[in-house]
């Protein structure tokens, strides 16, 4: 805003302010009007803060009964961040000082024209997406075939390679954990198995240094195919153990898994 008409219009489009004097000193005192209008310009760019100087104009204006001029400038003062609490305040304040007509008519309606734009400016704000939590979901294969299970060496994936784990993977939504762990077995060991062959012997929830997981350990001693390693990029050993003499070389919370299972226990956390 650099010149007169600016500012004018600033006030009437703005702050919804437009004295009555300003019509008829702009016809017949424009230099007058110029100058009130620039005086008032050079206090909104003054040191004091957006909302202070509202809410001083608002409580000013309530004091000498101005009862647009208290609305407009308490509509400007929480639009610059002033709270509803701060602005019945600073009336009770006044009111201690100047008596408690100052909230008789011009204070009440500022109070209550502040307090529709609040509720406006709320409704016209974007609702910020909610970002919840989530945890990794994972499958994990008992495979048992004469009281041995079935481990694959990790090779060359980044996470335990050279430990042996079992056939694993994530469950890729939109499946249940059924269907993931059948998908797996069937993208890593090439066998196919059946849901009804399939039981979900333990739930693990596990903490890892970044993030944490559920992992889903289901135990199969049924299945067609025969077992092949169809993924010799990540796996460079596919073995039968004795489910009850584990190699030392095997992913910790896989082994503690295994082991519960063979003493019954169902549920576990790791990590925490």
């Amino acid at each position: 805003m650099n010149d007169f008409e600016n500012i004018l219009n600033y006030y009437k489009n703005e702050l919804k302010w437009n004295p009555p004097f300003a019509e008829t000193l702009s016809k017949y005192s424009p230099e007058a009007l110029k100058g009130y209008l620039l005086m008032r310009e050079s206090v909104q760019r003054g040191h004091l803060p957006q909302k202070t100087r509202e809410l001083i104009f608002t409580l000013l204006d309530s004091l000498d009964d101005e009862t647009s001029g208290a609305k407009s400038h308490a509509i400007a003062a929480v639009e610059a961040g002033l709270t509803m609490e701060e602005l019945v305040e600073a009336f009770v304040i006044v009111t201690i000082v100047k008596g408690i007509n100052v909230l008789c008519k011009s204070g009440i309606e500022a109070i209550e024209a502040a307090e529709k734009r609040l509720e406006d400016m709320n409704l016209e704000a974007p609702k910020k997406p909610v970002k919840r939590f989530s945890m990794i979901v994972a499958v994990h294969l008992f495979l048992i075939k004469d009281n041995k299970i079935l481990l694959l060496r990790r090779f060359n994936t980044g996470y335990g390679d050279g430990c042996y784990s079992v056939a694993a993977g994530h469950v890729d939504g939109d499946e249940t954990i059924i269907n993931a762990m059948i998908r797996e077995a069937k993208e890593e060991i090439n066998i196919d198995i059946e849901d009804s062959k399939l039981e979900i012997v333990q739930v693990m929830h596990r903490k890892c240094e970044d993030h944490e997981r559920v992992d889903y350990f289901l135990a199969c001693k049924e299945w067609t195919g025969d077992v092949s390693n169809n993924e010799p990029h990540k796996c460079d050993d596919l073995a039968w153990f004795d489910i009850s003499a584990l190699p030392d070389n095997m992913v910790d919370y896989v082994k503690g898994a295994i082991n519960n299972y063979i003493n019954n226990v169902s549920f576990s956390q790791v990590g925490w």
